[in-house]
């Protein structure tokens, strides 16, 4: 983003908005041709009175673009705007009092939630905070306007929405609206019938309770979920295994975060058993479950009860052929986990050689996210004002004091 011209970056940002040029053109009292040209770079910003108009009607700062950009103003993360419009789309309430519905190409709509998880899978904030507020509004009335099998497909559908955007929303530190998304999830997710589905609903209120330092609340809730889960099928398809055992692996996370090892360890066993009847490979309802997703929570507990020296070794047990299966998201935040545990054990150079890492495989999970940026922040201290060269670009390109 720092590389491109002012219009290119006024280009970037009217599209991120969903204005046109002419719309963008009305909003300042100028002409079409006028904004095509500023944007093309025929015409120069440089006054700053006009600068600043346009900034006003992006609703971005100037300093963001003169290039200067800020943490929650950039082409990686979700900014103030979006986070704002994400929020409007939560907290309407058509789809539950039936209410106004919408003629929605249901079609159209699957893909839109398939393009949305592939965004969510490669970190693709920027992406989602375009989206989302539409997608969550699309499902909406797709429910609102659905009955009989229908009704149970746009719910289905509308389940995932909110749990992709309540996922995005507690990465991001947005930790009430994840749990608002993901609260809606779990209504709407019983709503479609789907077990499973109702599961991953589950986890992700639990993961947005545990984001809100309730690690007891959320182990119940996950432990309650996966027994569920457990009864009423004598041979449980993979799918349903999956879905148990990531369940179990959270309960895990917030048993450790709580510091109750015993459990941690038990519960990690569990998840063992069930990966290995699922396999590698699969991803069933977005779980990316099986034992190399084990492991990797295995190196996450172990971190969260402060043991680097458990979770280091922990995660040079797991292959590269299985870390190459899991998405960029996945991959990035292990290596997050890993880097804490470099933290943890004082070895501040292999600490960083996994943030640049998990950089290069997902810049916005270090960028963006911040658990990864306290790591960063922790390494500067750690270096008294002496940080290495790469430690301090990393630390620029993140938005944070060198």
């Amino acid at each position: 983003m720092a590389q491109r011209t002012v219009g290119q970056r006024v280009s970037y940002w009217r599209e991120r908005r969903g204005l046109s040029q002419r719309g963008l053109a009305v909003r300042l009292g100028k002409s079409a041709s006028w904004m095509q040209k500023v944007e093309s770079g025929e015409r120069a910003l440089e006054r700053l009175p006009v600068l600043e108009a346009v900034a006003e009607a992006l609703r971005v700062d100037v300093q963001v673009l003169l290039g200067r950009e800020l943490v929650r103003d950039s082409d990686l993360c979700l900014d103030g705007v979006e986070v704002a419009a994400i929020r409007r789309a939560l907290e309407r309430y058509d789809h539950l009092l039936a209410v106004a519905p919408g003629v929605v190409d249901r079609g159209r709509l699957r893909i839109g939630v398939h393009y949305a998880w592939v965004a969510f899978a490669g970190t693709d904030y920027g992406t989602l905070g375009r989206t989302l507020p539409h997608l969550i509004d699309r499902a909406q009335a797709a429910v609102a306007g659905a009955d009989g099998d229908d009704a149970a497909e746009a719910a289905g559908l509308l389940a995932q929405a909110y749990q992709i955007a309540s996922s995005t929303l507690r990465k991001l530190g947005e930790n009430e609206l994840a749990w608002l998304a993901a609260d809606r999830s779990l209504v709407a997710s019983e709503r479609s019938g789907d077990p499973q589905l109702t599961g991953t609903g589950a986890y992700r209120v639990a993961n947005a309770l545990l984001a809100k330092g309730r690690c007891d609340a959320a182990h119940d809730l996950n432990r309650l979920a996966a027994d569920r889960l457990a009864t009423g099928e004598p041979a449980p398809c993979r799918g349903r295994l999956a879905v148990f055992g990531t369940l179990v692996l959270q309960a895990g996370i917030a048993a450790a975060r709580a510091g109750r090892d015993r459990d941690v360890h038990a519960l990690l066993a569990e998840a063992d058993t069930a990966a290995r009847h699922v396999g590698e490979g699969r991803d069933d309802y977005r779980t990316s479950f099986g034992p190399t997703n084990v492991g990797v929570h295995r190196v996450s507990a172990c971190v969260e009860l402060g043991d680097g020296a458990a979770a280091i070794a922990a995660a040079n047990r797991i292959g590269p052929d299985g870390l190459a299966g899991l998405r960029p998201e996945r991959r990035a935040n292990h290596l997050v986990d890993v880097a804490r545990a470099h933290l943890q054990t004082g070895d501040a150079e292999q600490a960083l050689t996994a943030l640049l890492e998990a950089e290069v495989l997902a810049p916005a999970e270090v960028r963006c996210r911040p658990l990864a940026r306290n790591v960063v922040t922790d390494l500067n201290r750690r270096a008294r004002g002496a940080a290495p060269w790469p430690l301090r670009e990393l630390a620029e390109r993140a938005g944070l004091p060198a």
